[in-house]
């Protein structure tokens, strides 16, 4: 098994200078607290270390091909180019100084709106080696500025200005109302442009955000995968696709009799950390919600985290759903089961709420195309040459 990269995605800040009225952090886009410099070092601290443990763990398993860890920082928020120069300077420089050891196993990401673009500070991620996401949605009406204004041209704008400077970009669109109707179009928009895209069905948030403005019912986000994945098929799988060539691999596997290690947190570790201002650790979809954080990195080092009660209870959550939705999958195998882990699967019944009919779809899709197994084999090949180089 390939073991994904480890991402912490960490929340420096929640203040923006949008208000795209699906964010999850609705609340709290106006508030200028942000995460201390020692506490930032602390959190780096942590990482640090779990990257230790993970590798010393997979080292002593039978694993040990896969000892050496990737880590990936994300900074988000918010958003992270609204922050002063000096202080990402220093959390920059933090970063450095800390992870100077084997600055190899550690790369730098950082998630925009690309809404405003001070040349000081894009000269300062670069320098540093940050890479950059840009959340994009091309459709007007939900991701507006603090005046209640339009962004879409200025981002596209800034967009073509850094590709025209030569710096690699991919892109994060949320599939909500305003956008189902137009996955295609979006999806040409970065094709076009050869950035990488994560589509991302809408994410939960408080129930103060105007829902009336991006609210979708879950059969309508599924006929929208199916109608993207048709799009990127036939128009020649132009750049990568999340989440929709890794159900794709999945499909193949299942059609040529092949199989894939299927991924458990408790045996391989968690993926994904996301890490709150104050320093308290979440599972993205439990956050923030204070009775399922894995534990606090201001109070806590990581190793004392990973055998707390509170983690215990999380793996024990995910074992009860990987128990409901996947032991009796017959795409288990095929695909890893790491789908479990990226919705709030317990609000859905029967099995994964995208995964699956995705899945279901694409061999359909395969079945009409009249495709033999050598077919299906040598196109599983290409898809995943083309994600590993993409990664």
């Amino acid at each position: 098994m390939s073991l994904p990269t480890v991402t912490w995605v960490i929340k420096l800040s929640k203040l923006c200078n949008m208000r795209c009225s699906y964010c999850y952090e609705w609340n709290s886009l106006s508030d200028p607290k942000r995460m201390s410099l020692d506490t930032w070092r602390t959190v780096l601290r942590g990482i640090v270390e779990h990257t230790r443990l993970r590798r010393a763990r997979l080292r002593a398993s039978s694993l040990q091909r896969a000892a050496r860890v990737h880590t990936l920082i994300v900074f988000h928020g918010g958003e992270p180019f609204v922050l002063p120069e000096a202080y990402m300077t220093e959390v920059l420089e933090a970063f450095t100084e800390i992870t100077r050891g084997e600055p190899d196993l550690y790369q730098l990401c950082l998630q925009t709106n690309l809404l405003s673009v001070p040349e000081s500070k894009l000269n300062l991620f670069l320098s540093y080696g940050v890479g950059l996401s840009i959340s994009f949605d091309k459709r007007p009406g939900v991701r507006l500025n603090v005046a209640g204004q339009p962004t879409e041209a200025t981002v596209a704008a800034n967009i073509d200005r850094l590709l025209g400077r030569g710096i690699p970009l991919s892109g994060i669109s949320v599939l909500a109302q305003h956008t189902a109707q137009h996955v295609c179009e979006i999806y040409d928009f970065f094709a076009e442009r050869r950035m990488n895209l994560r589509i991302l069905p809408l994410f939960d948030g408080p129930a103060e955000r105007p829902a009336e403005h991006f609210s979708i019912e879950h059969p309508e986000i599924v006929r929208a995968l199916e109608r993207l994945f048709r799009h990127w098929i036939e128009s020649g799988c132009a750049v990568r696709l999340s989440p929709l060539q890794t159900h794709l691999e999945a499909a193949l596997r299942q059609l040529a009799g092949l199989r894939v290690t299927t991924y458990r947190r408790a045996q391989y570790g968690d993926s994904v950390f996301m890490v709150n201002v104050d320093a308290k650790v979440y599972r993205v979809l439990d956050a923030y919600e204070e009775d399922l954080a894995l534990g606090d990195l201001s109070l806590q080092s990581m190793g004392q985290l990973l055998e707390s009660a509170s983690y215990r209870q999380s793996l024990a959550r995910d074992e009860q759903a990987f128990a409901d939705k996947c032991s009796s999958c017959e795409f288990l195998g095929a695909c890893s089961g790491g789908f479990i882990h990226d919705a709030r699967t317990a609000v859905y019944p029967g099995r994964c709420p995208t995964a699956h009919p995705c899945i279901q779809f694409i061999l359909r899709y395969i079945e009409e195309q009249g495709y033999g197994r050598d077919e299906i084999v040598a196109l599983l090949d290409q898809i995943t040459t083309q994600g590993q180089q993409a990664a």
